[in-house]
């Protein structure tokens, strides 16, 4: 990547649109297309101005100039919009490589961004997030990500280590002066404790959440013959188009009342919005029923089928029709778990048991209420809170902090290797550096003289 260059691309995905937008930067943006650009009339930074692109045919067009460093990359910009005819589109792209500019590389602009200090790598990465989020949930991740908050978590992180790094040096430099306690095992544990809970709160949320397929999967779970397959069909043909007959709906499953007649994870793609407007599609699984006791081989297959479905869904429908509710093997505790009391018409739930959702799949009984559970609970679906690498280093800073906790005895006046600590200390800041920039010995001297002071 030649920074020097000016470069140039398309902004706006191919194909036929009311408008395209081609977008220039680097120190010839503004002025390497005067010979083919006429403005009506002289435009100023960070202003529209209409204009002729001569390509040689006259094109009209409007144009937004932008000078450096106010800019996305922090260099002179220039981005011209003009109809949507994709080969419109090429032909001014070309006008432009032929003037001088060349073609950008994939994230050029932004990484351009990022190397003028117009943003800071999570930023960056923010603006790739944005791009491939495909929930609400993903899109507000990575909005955090793009507005610095998430960053600013990390950066308060990393304040509170240098300022506890720089106390546990100035004990050790101090050793010999039993009058002067810099900062005490039970105070040092308290500032890492709540660190690395944030920590363990940021990992977990995004755990499971990357990458995070576009269906969420919603996996019906319940003991055998607890109506799981009869639901499956129901809320199936519930869901159907108009043009599918309900009542011609072919079952996807087998229903019997013969405990044990399902033995795969059996998944359709479920479109929920006929029932709930605005709907996203799910993964709509149904499971076999749950047996602590397999006694053949192949229910023993179907029990761990089961379980690796549960750990890999975004929801859990637990149907029991009885009410009991037992707990869930291999259910992580992240993933939320929608109660559902089967067979409705049948039975009733034990006293004082707690009324879920009750559904009849006979009757449609609970079923659009059950829809719109479904659907909710796949809107509130936790996006990527984080990208790979920010993990990674958080984890790292985890497992840091870890080595620093089984060193400072919380019941001991003093800490008894405080340089254990500190080269511990060390480890989690140059983790967290990889996020939010490293943090010099300078940076920790500072601290010493700002935050303690030893009248001496």
């Amino acid at each position: 990547m030649h920074t020097g260059d000016t470069i140039a691309a398309l902004a706006t995905a191919p194909g036929h649109a009311p408008r395209a937008l081609l977008r220039l930067s680097g120190p010839g943006a503004r002025t390497i297309l005067a010979p083919a650009l006429r403005f009506d009339d002289e435009p100023k930074p960070r202003t529209i101005a209409r204009a002729v692109l001569h390509l040689p045919a006259p094109l009209p067009v409007l144009v937004a100039s932008f000078a450096a460093p106010h800019s996305y990359t922090g260099e002179d910009t220039l981005e011209i919009l003009f109809p949507g005819s994709p080969a419109l589109a090429e032909r001014v792209l070309a006008c432009c490589l032929a003037h001088g500019a060349r073609l950008a590389e994939p994230g050029e602009f932004t990484a351009r961004a990022y190397l003028n200090d117009r943003l800071c790598l999570d930023e960056a990465e923010g603006v790739q997030a944005i791009i491939a989020a495909e929930t609400d949930a993903q899109l507000q991740a990575a909005r955090a990500l793009l507005d610095g908050s998430t960053g600013d978590r990390w950066r308060a992180h990393a304040d509170t280590l240098a300022d506890a790094l720089a106390l546990v040096e100035a004990g050790i430099d101090f050793t010999d002066q039993e009058d002067v306690v810099a900062i005490t095992p039970p105070d040092l544990r308290a500032r890492l404790t709540r660190v690395r809970a944030s920590i363990d709160r940021e990992l977990e949320a995004a755990a499971g959440a990357e990458p995070e397929p576009a269906e969420p999967s919603v996996v019906l779970v319940g003991p055998p013959n607890a109506g799981k397959s009869t639901l499956f069909n129901a809320l199936r043909r519930a869901a159907a188009a108009p043009t599918h007959a309900p009542g011609l709906l072919a079952p996807r499953v087998v229903e019997s009342a013969e405990p044990g007649s399902t033995r795969d994870a059996i998944a359709e793609r479920l479109d929920l919005s006929r029932l709930v407007p605005g709907a996203p599609p799910v993964r709509w699984t149904d499971l076999p029923g749950l047996d602590a006791e397999p006694r053949t081989p192949a229910g023993v297959a179907a029990q761990r089928n089961a379980r690796d479905a549960i750990t890999r869904a975004a929801l859990i429908v637990h149907c029991d029709p009885a009410a009991r509710f037992e707990p869930i093997p291999s259910a992580p505790r992240a993933t939320p778990v929608l109660r559902v009391r089967t067979k409705a018409d049948q039975l009733r739930p034990e006293p004082d048991a707690p009324e879920p959702l009750a559904v009849c799949a006979f009757d449609g009984h609970g079923l659009p209420a059950l829809a719109r559970a479904i659907a909710d609970a796949a809107t509130r679906r936790p996006g990527a809170t984080i990208t790979p690498r920010a993990r990674r280093a958080l984890a790292d800073t985890r497992d840091a902090l870890d080595a620093a906790l089984r060193v400072a005895h919380p019941h001991a006046d003093r800490l008894d290797e405080p340089e254990l600590i500190a080269g511990a200390l060390r480890d989690a800041l140059d983790r967290l550096a990889e996020l939010v920039g490293r943090i010099t010995p300078d940076d920790v001297l500072g601290r010493v003289f700002a935050s303690f002071c030893v009248g001496k």
